[in-house]
């Protein structure tokens, strides 16, 4: 907000008046000499008009001049000069300035002795003498603020008090010198923690407010600190409404702010709205009040000077906002911006200053939630290292100490958990029963004992005492009692609880424990303003130990429902792919669960499948939602199409992963932008789904839309669970459910170590495919060559399996898959309706369209393929005789995405690799895969559909593979990744391929195409019937041919494999995904 036009030209012929009247005195103060009456007083007059101009101009080489100045006035002239007290204060007061602009302790110590030097030398008459008290104090108190010294507060207390008692009622400094006194026994209250102090604080602050007048300059100045005593009235647990009150009057401090205010004073204030509003979503649990504060305290430090000692409180506000983000919806992005900012706190702070030890406190607590993520050693040694020098640096009797105790304490139960020794556990407990005797906040107390409650369960598990499980529930009780109905915390205090009744009852059973636990789990569960982790944690608890087989099916029903539908709110668009995937994993097999239970229940093949739909592939879902024809809606409601594209855009862009200042700045921008594109999408989607025709735009398929779904073919959901499994089979007709008895995630186990075998396939006939072909009355080879098309959605752990080739194909009764029906694999039926609308929608691209070709026969680092190159110049061939234009581009990840945004088709020869902990890392090995890889994370960031390329070809290891357990049901893989790029059909590999039969697969798919042409229909018959034909000759061969595995075939893929067995059927592992 701009100074008013007029306003600068008053303030602007004021600084010109004063730069003349100092031209004046300064050209009287050189023409006067020393020994003449009037030198001291000219260069006194000198003195006094070059201390105003600082205050005009806030220039800090004016300040320097005043100073030197007013130093040279003070050594020239004797103490018993009448004036000598005036410019002993003058100076001090000059020196409190730079002490603001800069935070030298120096300036202010020297501020305090020459206030205090001349308030001893003014008479208590005097009518300055409440004013020189007034300033003294002031000094006084910010000497505090730097030092803690409790003798510096109680100092400044008494002589504000001194100030006032000092001034006539109607004296108009006495609103300032009230309003001086609040801040001051502020100070002493947060210190010493008597509560007298604070009631008093709000009086006299509110004394001074009433008696100054509206549109008086100060006024905001009082408002603001009217905001910060409520704030401290709130956090004393005396009184819980004044938080919204703060609030309000931080916002009144703002408006009453005059628009010629310093910069840094101006941003204090923001920084107070900031504080307050964070608070307010602690307490409540909106969203809409964090952005605000994030926003908001974004904005204080940008109006705040670079250098000024008020920027250390603004970088933690923001990075104590960020946090609380972070904890709220997990994006990394968020953590690493708030350690960031802890960082440059930290260092605009002075080593002896008393924020040090806060600002140590947390930077701890940031690294803690950052090794909780990423487990790794770093993280969790710098956060041991902060804790220890923050408990160093910090006196026994400050306030802070039982922060830094208790944030210590909870670096000592990390490290007991990767030592085990129960020393470190033992202390940890010690410590934070410390911070709780040193705590008077009843909020950070309930807070402080449900973290005891936590260490004590811990080392109940290594002890099994029972007086430590015993002593963990009672603290529990305590921290859940003493949290408010409405808080966000009290799922998690509750969540903790239920979790100790129920150790507890392991070992004594006792129904009421179990009981209470129950209903602590239900609390926590439908908790609203709860973190949505912690509510679907509470419900996957409780799911945990519900019986659902005797009678309990229905009330497990509506928990796993209520659970499940949490499932999208989990990961919203405004998270990186990263933090979803880790987000996700934690949720991994309930959606399986969650049907199993609605099927014992009695609830139908429909309520399982919506279930699998909102529980299961969320990641893939979220992006798809985004990327969603819109068509009709740009036609019928172009205004709310067009704001669909904006919100869109901003949700679907990658953030920059840049580390420079001004990139940094952008990142956090650009998060704060999808976050609050986020709410304002889930308002557009209300207005769009009141429109009609779109009443179910973007929400889960009906039932008539999964029946249509299935007009192409049955579609078949293989649901494994630990409490029965099903294939769950959509046809046009109707809703069907098989029980597959002999399926289980025992039995997945034990087969997963031989999941290539001729055994496997063996038993993934009689267990899965079988029953289920039957069913559908494919219980024998077709009669012609129009082949009934199946597409396969496998859950859980069978999702690694390869249901096409099923069979006993030693036996001539068409007893497989292969000879039964064409296969193709969808992640979600959601994803089937969502590959068929782009094909319904499809606008052909003008001009040629590329098929892309890279060949990795030499790939650096890894073994040649000797047959890479040959596999290329097969399918070149084929498009040549095709009359199918081709390129081949660079090798390299640039090159490669920008030649596939253009083209039909893009084939892959080459080595790929799976990685086991993070599978967006998985990628295909370019010429620079070790410094920019092609991975699965690159891929969904890159959206093609509306270009709609046609087939990728993934001829590597395990592009459809997924290793890591926990992502599963996300299906997070190279091959899945392709699709949501916006490729209509993917042919990818369930692991590692033999490099020769590559090129085999590839001559016989393509002469397919050849001689079918180029539809839908013909990639997955393609594939079927190049597959049959090696699965053929396989057979004849009686199991040994080029299509078995020899220990000197070379396979596609970065893992060694001496420890393949002879004769695994190469054929197997290449599957269709797509329409």
């Amino acid at each position: 907000m701009g100074i008013n036009q007029d306003e600068m030209l008053i303030h602007m012929r004021h600084i010109a008046d004063l730069e003349e009247t100092i031209s004046l005195a300064r050209h009287a103060a050189d023409g006067t000499p020393p020994d003449h009456p009037d030198y001291i007083e000219s260069f006194g007059n000198l003195s006094t008009q070059m201390a105003k101009r600082f205050a005009q101009t806030q220039n800090m080489q004016h300040l320097k001049e005043s100073i030197a100045m007013t130093q040279k006035i003070l050594r020239i002239m004797p103490q018993t000069h009448p004036d000598f007290a005036d410019h002993s204060h003058s100076l001090g007061r000059q020196f409190r300035d730079r002490f603001s602009q800069i935070g030298e302790l120096s300036d202010i110590e020297e501020a305090v002795a020459l206030m205090t030097q001349s308030v001893h030398l003014t008479p208590s008459h005097a009518l300055i003498f409440p004013g020189r008290l007034h300033d003294l104090a002031l000094a006084l108190g910010d000497k505090y603020l730097y030092t803690g010294q409790v003798t510096d507060v109680q100092a400044a207390v008494a002589t504000a008090r001194r100030a006032v008692e000092a001034t006539p009622r109607d004296n108009e400094g006495l609103p300032g010198r009230l309003h001086n006194l609040s801040i001051q026994l502020s100070s002493q209250y947060k210190r010493i923690g008597d509560i007298k102090d604070l009631d008093d604080s709000l009086d006299t602050i509110r004394q001074s407010i009433k008696l100054t007048p509206r549109g008086d300059r100060l006024l905001g100045q009082r408002y603001h600190s009217l905001a910060l005593e409520l704030r401290s009235q709130y956090d004393s647990g005396a009184d819980i409404d004044a938080l919204e009150e703060s609030v309000h009057t931080a916002r009144e401090a703002i408006k009453a702010t005059p628009q010629d205010l310093p910069a840094a004073e101006r941003g204090d204030r923001l920084a107070s709205l900031a504080s307050q509003l964070g608070a307010q979503y602690l307490r409540k649990g909106k969203i809409e009040d964090l952005e605000e504060a994030i926003n908001i305290a974004r904005e204080s430090i940008k109006v705040t000077p670079d250098g000024h000692p008020t920027l250390t409180a603004k970088y933690i506000t923001l990075s104590v906002h960020l946090r609380n983000r972070y904890t709220r919806i997990g994006s990394m992005k968020d953590l690493e911006e708030a350690i960031d900012a802890t960082r440059k706190a930290i260092a605009v702070t002075p080593l002896d200053h008393k924020q040090r030890g806060d600002l140590l406190i947390n930077l701890s607590i940031r690294f803690g939630l950052k090794y909780a993520r990423t487990k790794e050693t770093a993280d969790f040694d710098e956060s041991m290292s902060v804790a220890q020098q923050a408990i160093e640096g910090i006196a026994d009797d400050h306030p802070s100490r039982a922060i830094a105790l208790e944030v210590l304490g909870i670096r000592l139960r990390s490290k007991y958990l990767r030592t085990r020794n129960l020393d470190d556990l033992t202390e940890s407990i010690r410590v934070s029963k410390e911070a709780i005797e040193a705590t008077r906040e009843p909020s950070r107390r309930a807070g402080l004992f449900f973290n005891l409650a936590v260490k004590l369960r811990s080392k109940y598990f290594h002890t099994k005492a029972m007086e430590d499980i015993e002593e963990a529930i009672c603290a529990c009780r305590t921290a859940v009692e003493g949290t408010p109905k409405d808080d966000p915390n009290l799922a998690k205090r509750l969540h903790g609880l239920g979790n100790k009744l129920r150790t507890k009852y392991s070992r004594t059973k006792v129904a009421a424990d179990l009981e209470e636990a129950v209903q602590c789990f239900q609390t926590a569960l439908h908790h609203d303003v709860a973190p949505i982790s912690i509510r679907m944690n509470a419900g996957r608890t409780l799911l945990s130990i519900m019986d659902v087989s005797r009678g309990g099916g229905h009330d497990a029903y509506l928990v796993a429902e209520a659970t499940i539908q949490l499932a999208p709110l989990l990961s919203p668009p405004s998270l990186q792919n990263k933090d979803k995937q880790h987000l996700l994993a934690e949720i991994a097999g309930l959606g399986s669960d969650a049907a199993a239970i609605a099927l014992l229940a009695g609830k139908g093949p429909l309520s399982a499948i919506r279930l699998l739909e909102t529980g299961r592939g969320v990641l893939g879902s979220s992006l798809q939602d985004l990327r969603v024809d819109i068509s009709e809606l740009e036609k019928k409601h172009p205004d709310l199409a067009r704001s669909f594209v904006i919100l869109r855009d901003q949700l679907d862009a990658p953030l920059s992963q840049g580390g420079a200042d001004v990139e940094a700045t952008e990142t956090s921008t650009g998060t704060d932008r999808r976050h609050q594109a986020v709410n304002r999408m889930s308002v557009l989607l209300g207005e769009i789904r009141s429109c009609a025709e779109f009443e179910h735009f973007l929400l889960p398929p009906s039932e008539a839309n999964l029946r249509a779904a299935a007009a192409r073919g049955p579609i078949v959901i293989l649901n494994v669970s630990r409490h029965r499994s099903d294939a769950l089979i959509v046809e046009q007709a109707a809703l069907e459910v098989v029980q597959l008895p002999q399926l289980s995630p025992k039995k997945i186990l034990a087969q997963a170590p031989h999941v290539r075998s001729v055994e496997t396939l063996h038993w993934l006939w009689t267990a899965v495919a079988e029953p289920v072909l039957d069913a559908l009355g494919y219980s024998k080879a077709p009669a012609t060559d129009s082949w009934p098309h199946i597409w396969w959605i496998p859950t859980g752990m069978l999702s690694g399996f390869p249901i096409h080739a099923a069979g006993r194909h030693f036996e001539c009764n068409s007893s497989a898959v292969l000879d039964r029906v064409v296969s193709s694999y969808g992640s979600s039926i959601k994803t089937i309706i969502h590959s068929r609308q782009k094909r319904d929608f499809l606008t052909p691209m003008r001009g040629p369209r590329d098929v892309v070709l890279v060949a990795m026969q030499d790939t650096p680092g890894q073994k040649s393929l000797r047959h890479a190159d040959s596999e290329i110049l097969a399918v070149q061939g084929i498009c040549d005789k095709m009359g199918l234009p081709w390129t081949k581009p660079k090798a390299q990840r640039s090159a490669v995405l920008s030649a596939i945004e253009s083209c039909m088709v893009f084939h892959f020869a080459g080595h790929g690799t799976t990685d086991e902990k993070s599978p967006l890392a998985s990628h295909l090995l370019l010429e620079d895969w070790t410094k920019d890889p092609l991975t699965v994370a690159s891929l969904l960031d890159t959206n093609l559909n509306s270009k709609s390329p046609f087939l990728a070809y993934l001829s590597a290891c395990g592009t459809g593979q997924v290793r890591d357990k926990k992502s599963l049901d996300e299906s997070i893989h190279l091959t899945r990744a392709f699709q949501l790029a916006g490729f209509r059909h993917v042919i990818g590999t369930l692991w590692e391929v033999n490099d020769k039969l590559c090129v085999t697969m590839a001559q016989l798919f393509y002469g397919f195409l050849h001689k079918t042409g180029i539809s839908d229909g013909a990639i997955s018959h393609g594939l079927h019937y190049a597959t049959r034909q090696l699965r053929d000759s396989w057979v004849q061969g009686l199991g040994y041919s080029e299509n078995m595995v020899r220990d000197t075939d070379i396979v596609r893929d970065v893992v060694a494999c001496e420890d393949m067995e002879l004769k695994y059927p190469l054929w197997i592992p290449y599957a269709h995904y797509g329409v």
